[in-house]
């Protein structure tokens, strides 16, 4: 095949040169021919992201190492789960096994320099000849995945490209970086709702079992050069202490190796913490995550940075976190490039050299895994939820993080209480407890002092993960060993739905419990079926049913096709009695949504605008010249603002913006929302969207957050008390819990009150609290009259990164509601 270029000779410039991108289709093109002509690399795509793009990794040794991969993956997995090997075959494989190095550039695609260095570290892997590469790649396994995200590098590099060397060089994109998600891409790691987070799961972690993942990052730009750990407190409480140990030594060893390069300015033990599974799912899965983050630029040009600047932030000052300092001066991209190539191979090299220690401690880990544990032993999720299609939806996500979930196949009791068969057990004693169990249980996140006496530290990131509370699942933690006949599941299982097989010319019975609710009803209205909600409760077959019931008519091959879809979605169905009596209610109609979007990029529009698709909302995407052309009502019924703040909405972007993507909706298009309102529709309002309503249409209601006192909960969980009789709260229970982060409280003149936070001091349920007492009996959800129509003001994230699923009905009630209108529900139809 021929020798194998160079960066510079393959892309036609050096790699790193001030204002030029390595284009993403000639990194997979690279990477392809490096692995053609060199018996050191085998390149995988190994899926389609959600653009359509490919999903690669390239997976790096020695030649020998490279003939026989599939034994050294083998032997790596069987030391990742002990159970499957006795002490004596894990001595040999730690002497014969090779340590497995993961390197992941670009999650964050505007963070471009990891994403051109990771060429020149394959090139340096694939040919260079000298003793120490050689002994680097005899010793391991290195899979480099260039483009982590690839939707986002193709969209980037091609903005880039399009204004380099115009006055809007540097403008940052008008859009998301990931079509739904943005920067919050690195925070899917323990939900796994996007494409590439399962290709990577799928991929990397089920077949390689890394020892070590590197995810290279970058930062603002006047600070230290680059971070590596150390990681400041709190580590997660279930993050195995070996692990915690092995961060400390391998990023101490690339500070150390890295100052001893004469690379200034490599800072640790500063900012990020190790608390969140959200950015660390390697913690959960017997690895170390080593996050590097490197000063950026802009985007790919020079910048300058003056000494004042690093002064201000002590950065001239050598120190024990700081051994090196950097003076100042030009930062390009070729810097950005340079201290990644130089951090690679710190852990490269350090896995090499301590081979056995890397893979002595993975074992070690596993063996903690498995270990019989008491107080818990297991968590069970009862069967008979309010909502199956959600139950299904966490085990899933469960088994997507490698834990393994059983299946009860017949009644049992543990702790006196007893669980019917369907119910299921997530056992302690498996090699990745610890992610099940912090997912599973409630946080409490520990409180340190900036200095002894000092203020509180804050955390780096959102603090409560607890999925049973976000997405509404009772489970039931066991603490004393127990018996009972379970299996493994292959697949997310729970008790199949009842389904009435005969004719139902009263109608069908469906629950609001269940969030698959509101894709039956998108399905059936879309179908032309009739969909009502009732107004009141009503007895039916000696049953009581709560307001806020789903009666559906459907007949013949209509409702054969709704037997279906019930079975799909885990939906009981229930005929309704011959004794039906006519109720109170309203019929649905199809949603017409307007999803507003501005030229800004916002992660919770995105993550909205996701979730809606799964749940089958007819939404259209919606910009400015939408809203001030006025008339919404011909094309919508409801309109959506998700968590913008009033300055987005109403004057856009500005600035180092092409013109076509500056400004907002303005008076004018407040204009077209009283009109739309006035003839009848709902706007739905958000987060810091509720500031633009309340504002801009003059509602007698005030958003008393400034005024309330010091609030304190950084993503947290707390208390809140539902009207359960109002449309907008059908289906919830009364006693619910939402996602706080700088959520708004009302003071409300005119309007119904939905939601409020109980009178109580006990307002946390997971994460942390300060100034709860400011929040007591304070309203966070109301409805609001207007003309014809009316507004919803949500003061919190309903959604919150698509984990929120308890609060989901909040927003799908409102939709709904605004498109329905007050009706009898018949006793059958003619």
């Amino acid at each position: 095949m021929g020798p194998i270029p160079t960066p510079t000779e393959f892309f036609g410039f050096e790699v790193g040169t001030n204002k030029m991108l390595v284009p993403p289709d000639g990194i997979i093109n690279y990477f392809r021919k490096m692995a053609e002509a060199s018996g050191r690399m085998i390149f995988q795509e190994v899926g389609r992201t959600t653009d359509d793009h490919a999903f690669v990794m390239a997976i790096i040794s020695s030649e020998e190492n490279i003939l026989n991969i599939e034994r050294y993956r083998q032997m790596n997995a069987k030391l990742a789960d002990p159970r499957l090997i006795s002490d004596a075959e894990a001595r040999q494989i730690i002497r014969d096994g090779k340590a497995v190095v993961a390197i992941n550039a670009g999650i964050h695609s505007t963070e471009v320099g990891p994403i051109q260095a990771l060429n020149i570290v394959a090139y340096e892997l694939a040919t260079g000849q000298t003793e120490y590469i050689k002994n680097l790649l005899d010793n391991t396994i290195i899979i480099l995945n260039p483009i982590h995200n690839p939707d986002g590098y193709y969209m980037v590099h091609d903005w880039w490209n399009k204004y380099v060397g115009t006055e809007f060089e540097g403008a940052s994109m008008p859009w998301l970086y990931h079509r739904y998600t943005g920067h919050d891409d690195n925070r899917d790691w323990y939900f796994f709702s996007q494409k590439m987070t399962q290709l990577t799961i799928k991929h990397l972690y089920e077949q390689w079992h890394p020892q070590i993942v590197v995810d290279m990052h970058q930062m603002g730009s006047s600070g230290a050069r680059i971070f590596v750990p150390p990681f400041v407190d709190p580590y997660e409480h279930n993050i195995d202490p070996i692990l915690q140990a092995n961060v400390n030594m391998l990023g101490t060893y690339m500070q150390n190796r890295m100052t001893a390069q004469d690379f200034a300015g490599v800072e640790s033990h500063k900012r990020y913490d190790a608390w969140t599974p959200g950015r660390a799912f390697q913690h959960y899965h017997g690895a170390v995550r080593i996050l590097t983050e490197t000063a950026s630029v802009q985007l790919a040009a020079p910048i300058s940075v003056s000494p004042d600047a690093l002064a201000r932030g002590g950065y001239l000052t050598r120190s024990v976190f700081h051994p090196l300092p950097w003076q100042g001066g030009e930062w390009k991209l070729k810097d950005i490039v340079d201290y990644n190539v130089a951090a690679a191979f710190a852990v490269i090299e350090n896995a090499a050299l301590t081979r056995q220690t890397w893979l002595s401690n993975f074992y070690e880990v596993g063996k903690n895994a498995i270990a019989e544990k008491v107080n818990p032993c297991a968590v069970i999720i009862p069967a008979g939820q309010r909502d199956p299609y959600t139950t299904k939806w966490l085990i899933k996500v469960l088994q997507t993080g490698m834990v393994e979930v059983h299946l009860a196949t017949r009644p049992f009791s543990a702790d006196g209480r007893r669980f019917e068969a369907g119910s299921a057990v997530i056992y302690m004693n498996q090699p990745y407890y610890s992610f099940a169990k912090t997912l599973l249980e409630r946080q409490v996140y520990p409180e340190f002092t900036q200095y002894p006496g000092g203020p509180l530290m804050r955390p780096y990131d959102y603090v409560a993960h607890t999925l049973p509370l976000l997405m509404g699942v009772d489970v039931v933690w066991i603490n004393n060993p127990f018996e009972a006949n379970t299996r493994l599941m292959q697949m997310p299982e729970i008790n199949p739905p009842t389904i009435s097989t005969g004719p139902a010319p009263h109608g069908f019975i469906i629950s609001h419990d269940t969030n698959a609710m509101f894709i039956i009803a998108n399905r059936l209205l879309a179908d032309g079926a009739d969909v009502y909600w009732t107004s009141e409760p009503f007895d039916d077959g000696g049953k009581k049913y709560p307001a806020g019931t789903v009666i559906v008519f459907a007949q013949g091959n209509q409702a054969d096709r709704l037997r279906k879809m019930a079975q799909e979605l885990n939906i009981d169905l229930i005929a309704r009695g011959r004794l039906a009596r006519t109720l109170k209610g309203y019929k649905l109609n199809p949603v017409n949504l307007a999803h507003y979007q501005s030229w800004s990029g916002n992660m919770s529009e995105g993550w909205t605008r996701w979730v809606l698709e799964q749940f089958e909302f007819n939404a259209e995407t919606t910009h400015n010249e939408v809203i001030t052309a006025g008339n919404l009502n011909r094309n919508f019924n409801t309109l959506l603002f998700s968590n913008y703040s009033a300055n987005e909405i109403m004057r856009g972007r500005s600035g180092n913006t092409p013109p076509e993507y500056t400004g907002g909706i303005g008076a004018e298009g407040v204009e077209n929302i009283r009109e739309f309102l006035q003839n009848g529709g709902t706007l739905i309002t958000y987060g810091s969207s509720v500031d633009f309503a309340i504002g801009e249409l003059g509602l007698k209601v005030t958003n008393t957050l400034r005024q309330a006192g010091e609030i304190v909960a950084p993503g947290s969980l707390l208390r809140t008390t539902n009207d359960t009789n109002h449309p907008i709260a059908y289906g919830m229970e009364r006693d619910g819990n939402l996602f706080y982060r700088n959520a708004a409280i009302f003071d409300v003149q005119d309007g119904t009150v939905i939601s409020r936070y109980p009178n109580t001091n006990d307002l946390l349920l997971s994460g942390w609290l300060e100034g709860g007492e400011n929040l007591r009996n304070k309203i966070n959800l109301v409805e609001v009259p207007y003309g014809q129509g009316r507004v919803v003001l949500i003061g919190f994230d309903p959604v919150y990164r698509a984990q929120a699923q308890a609060n989901f009905k909040f927003l799908f009630n409102a939709m709904f509601y605004g498109a329905a209108r007050p009706a009898d529900i018949p006793e059958t139809l003619e």
